[in-house]
């Protein structure tokens, strides 16, 4: 899950406070996710030029050790190759990884999904981008030093992938307004995330927490014309 420190000027429990987000990640779903041995779950940071704020993340680690630290600056404009070093440290310490999902940890995730289950969790974040082992071993690793790092890590993530004629694949059941039968997540893209407030709210609502289908159904593009959040909390209550 990609994460940073916080400023210090950050207002508690907003879109940036990412420690309030961990530690909400860490009292909910990620206790869940600890049940299954093939699932490993980090918070990816890199390393913070202001003294004070990656003192903070060296401390949160020794006393939670759920961080990948890769050694390189943690800027918002170094995203992409943040990216591209996650993978790449994830297939070498991962080696017989099957998939790899790089979340943000501003939205809700509602199942841990594999092949023969779809197993209820109780929140994290975005599933932004999966990646199979395969694709990281084969084309992230050997060609690491030649893949362009900038603009949108998302774009460039794309670049990538079609540079190596992978087979891409949208699903929208991992970033969803509503929680139907096939929602994996749920996110609000105009919001770039999901407010920390609705959080507990969603995790109350029945209609969250129901056992899902298996298979889950496909979910085609769901369109934001209407207010995705005002529409969410009208359901919930």
């Amino acid at each position: 899950m990609q994460s940073s420190a916080v400023a210090r000027d950050t207002e508690p429990n907003s879109k940036y406070d990412y420690k309030a987000r961990r530690d909400k990640a860490r009292a909910m779903w990620m206790r869940v996710a600890a049940r299954y041995q093939h699932v490993v779950v980090r918070f990816v940071v890199g390393v913070n030029t202001d003294v004070v704020r990656q003192a903070s993340i060296e401390d949160e680690q020794r006393i939670h050790f759920d961080f990948m630290m890769l050694p390189l600056e943690d800027r918002y404009d170094n995203l992409s190759n943040k990216t591209r070093a996650f993978f790449r440290a994830v297939a070498e310490h991962y080696p017989a990884v099957e998939f790899c999902a790089k979340m943000g940890g501003c939205v809700v995730l509602l199942y841990i999904v594999h092949v023969f289950d779809a197993s209820p969790v109780q929140h994290g974040g975005l599933v932004a981008d999966v990646l199979s082992g395969r694709i990281m071993r084969k084309m992230i690793l050997p060609n690491f030093g030649t893949l362009r790092a900038g603009g949108p890590e998302d774009t460039t993530l794309s670049w990538w992938l079609l540079a190596s004629n992978a087979t891409f694949f949208e699903d929208r059941r991992l970033c969803r307004l509503t929680c139907d039968d096939g929602t994996v997540a749920l996110s609000d893209q105009e919001e770039q995330g999901f407010p920390l407030q609705y959080w507990d709210e969603v995790w109350r609502h029945e209609g969250c927490r129901r056992a899902p289908p298996y298979p889950l159904p496909y979910v085609p593009v769901q369109s934001r014309k209407y207010p995705g959040l005002e529409k969410m909390h009208m359901l919930m209550v």
